[in-house]
């Protein structure tokens, strides 16, 4: 399970939701990049003006940032690419936190008795 934490997909993994993670990280590097052009662009521009972009550019960034905040679990992207940490640390984290993680990595799955899983197995219950 820790591996999956280092394999690029599992941002796009973690996102179980209808929003689009990928566009969001897209979106918000195509607004970091705006935010570089303004500010290599600063000393042409007057004051009054790039104080009101760069306020739109960082209001702009902020609602990217809760969009994508809002669609992975904090507790597991904290995590991407630190499985060794995550090792280290597992122990330490509550079980909500080891519970959140586990399911964005290995996602949803039911865990029935042996009973029912053989009827399900055979098609009666």
């Amino acid at each position: 399970m820790f591996e999956r934490l280092n394999a690029p997909a599992f941002l796009k993994v973690i996102s179980r939701t209808d929003v689009d993670t990928e566009k969001l990280l897209r979106r918000l590097s195509e607004q970091e990049a705006e935010a570089d052009a303004l500010a290599d662009a600063a000393d042409r521009l007057p004051v009054k003006v790039y104080v009101a972009k760069a306020d739109a550019l960082a209001a702009k960034g902020e609602r990217i940032k809760a969009k994508l905040t809002a669609a992975t679990p904090i507790a597991a992207t904290a995590w991407v690419g630190k499985a060794d940490k995550l090792r280290t640390a597992w122990d330490e984290l509550t079980t909500d936190e080891q519970r959140e993680i586990m399911l964005s990595v290995v996602g949803q799955f039911d865990v029935l008795p042996p009973e029912r899983m053989a009827a399900t197995r055979l098609g009666s219950e």
